[in-house]
């Protein structure tokens, strides 16, 4: 005898047919992509990173930023304005291969031994930094902005050796008075002084001194010979 099913009453219909169209909204490929599977905010068929971390901020594409485009996000890079095109490790950090605190990319030594200091290029310090393109206007003790560059770094790197004693020594050419040249030294080295205390090098470390016209590097005879010889020097000693 044939099954008798009793008639479904009119909200059971409607209950039957929200719920089928409910199912078939949520399996269909539009409402799977509109989904946001990692919670960033970007729907799946848009996101480009689609296992971002909980909570973290992603661009327009669902991915994490990457500040400086070195390849690691901002979450993870601990050297976060890396030098564009510049290779660097897992930190977001430029290479440094001998672990001299110089990075590979500005290091004229990079083979240097171990526990050796070295200047802002990386290479063994020694008891002198010299200071290449400080050089004064003739009877000038004023320091450009060319020489505070040069200070700039010629600081981060005594900053690394807090131990150093620092003697900033004046030089002169040998046109005019020696008397007044080595007033004119000594004025040259108090202004580099002056500048390094400024920047952050500590006063009980620094000391300075006018040579005058002594210990000429390169000939008097020529104007760019005596261009050079006026110059500062830092002459390092340890406490």
């Amino acid at each position: 005898m044939p099954r008798h099913t009793p008639p479904q009453t009119p909200p059971m219909r409607a209950f039957l047919g929200a719920f089928i169209a409910t199912a078939l909204l949520a399996a269909s490929p539009w409402a799977l992509a509109a989904s946001d599977n990692d919670g960033d905010g970007v729907n799946n068929r848009s996101d480009q990173c689609p296992g971002s971390n909980p909570g973290t901020n992603v661009d327009s594409r669902g991915c994490e930023f990457d500040g400086d485009g070195d390849g690691v996000v901002n979450h993870y890079d601990q050297c976060a304005d890396s030098t564009t095109g510049v290779a660097v490790n897992i930190n977001g950090c430029a290479h440094d291969s001998d672990k001299d605190k110089v990075v590979d990319f500005r290091d004229s030594c990079p083979n240097t031994n171990a526990g050796v200091n070295v200047d802002a290029t990386g290479c063994p310090l020694g008891d002198r930094l010299s200071l290449p393109g400080l050089q004064f206007a003739k009877g000038s003790s004023t320091l450009n902005r060319r020489a505070k560059v040069v200070l700039d770094r010629a600081a981060n790197t005594l900053e690394k050796y807090p131990a150093l004693t620092i003697e900033v020594a004046g030089y002169t050419d040998s046109q005019g008075d020696a008397g007044r040249n080595r007033e004119l030294s000594q004025q040259r080295a108090d202004a580099v002084r002056a500048y390094l205390q400024k920047i952050g090098i500590g006063r009980a470390r620094l000391s300075a001194r006018g040579y005058g016209e002594k210990d000429p590097i390169a000939s008097n005879n020529s104007a760019a010979g005596r261009a050079i010889n006026r110059r500062v020097i830092l002459k390092l000693s340890t406490r």
